[in-house]
């Protein structure tokens, strides 16, 4: 009986994370021009990062009840997905590819740097608070810099009307973004409690099925976006996931709650991390696009990476 509720409030959930995302693409693009923002910077503060409270809830809270290493793979587990099966679903969508033109791209150290730090700290096979310190303060660098960089002249538009396109969509795009959040929070309960009765281990658990729940925000928004040709605001959007996720919520997460684990599991996910980040923005530097058929094949990176993990089920994981 209990798993039919979760499967019922699972379709729920959905629904709500659907409607809200495109309340979010729909207005995001004003509020950016209002606040002198770039798309890609919209997208990457104001979306991509509220976007990983499912993945900050279930970190703080798993770290917080003694099972960490749930956190810790819903985390890299979210990343990896993010980079090959979101950007691929995404590039699906986008009618001759996800055209990307950001300046970000030219500088794709700043997304790799911060992918290799946590690995480097977990090579002990412990997150301190110290860890949890370092990954913090480079998170809150790294979203500086890209705000003194992408950052324009605000829109000024004294007139009446404008104050009242800005308030409604300001109100609508809040209204969005909280069905989005809560969709997806609700979302990933069930999904947890699912996954549960499946009897999945603690990393697995948090690598593959409930890494799958917390994607729902940022897949529903970057289907939105692809069909609506908005390729930078999908790039902001999952590279702002992926940064906050490995820099503030694992940091958050360390220092709340520092914890031990088995340094395989930091050094056979981190790697595919790394290897889908340097592969997504390859494909997305060459013209600026990325093309269906590159979609496919960082579709097919995620299956690949999902084989090998559960492959190796009782012997690392």
């Amino acid at each position: 009986m209990q798993i039919l509720i979760d499967s019922i409030l699972l379709i729920l959930s959905l629904f709500a994370v659907v409607r809200g995302a495109h309340l979010v693409v729909k207005y995001a693009p004003l509020l950016a021009l209002a606040m002198g923002m770039s798309g890609f910077l919209a997208s990457f503060l104001l979306i991509g990062v509220v976007s990983v409270f499912p993945e900050l809830a279930i970190a703080v809270i798993s770290g917080l009840q003694g099972v960490p290493v749930l956190g810790l793979g819903t985390i890299l587990g979210s990343n990896v997905a993010d980079l090959t099966l979101v950007l691929g679903i995404a590039a699906l969508f986008a009618g001759r590819g996800l055209a990307v033109k950001s300046d970000f791209l030219k500088d794709d150290l700043i997304l790799i740097a911060p992918l290799l730090l946590p690995i480097v700290l977990g090579l002990d096979g412990e997150f301190s608070r110290v860890d949890g310190s370092i990954l913090i303060s480079a998170g809150l660098i790294i979203f500086f810099f890209l705000y003194r960089r992408n950052r324009r002249s605000p829109l000024r538009e004294p007139n009446f009307l404008m104050n009242q396109k800005l308030l409604r969509a300001v109100l609508l795009f809040i209204l969005g973004l909280g069905a989005l959040i809560g969709g997806a929070y609700a979302a990933v309960i069930a999904a947890e409690r699912i996954s549960q009765f499946l009897l999945l281990p603690e990393f697995l658990m948090g690598i593959s099925f409930i890494t799958l729940a917390t994607l729902i925000p940022e897949l529903t928004f970057s289907i939105r976006a692809a069909r609506e040709k908005e390729g930078e605001l999908v790039l902001g959007d999952i590279l702002g996931i992926v940064i906050t996720d490995i820099t503030l919520v694992l940091g958050v997460m360390a220092f709340l709650s520092p914890f031990s684990f088995d340094p395989h599991l930091v050094f056979l996910t981190g790697f595919a991390m790394v290897f889908a980040a340097l592969v997504s923005l390859n494909f997305m530097k060459s013209g600026q696009l990325l093309s269906k058929n590159e979609g496919v094949v960082l579709i097919l990176l995620y299956v690949l990476f999902l084989t090998v993990v559960f492959s190796l089920r009782g012997e690392v994981f």
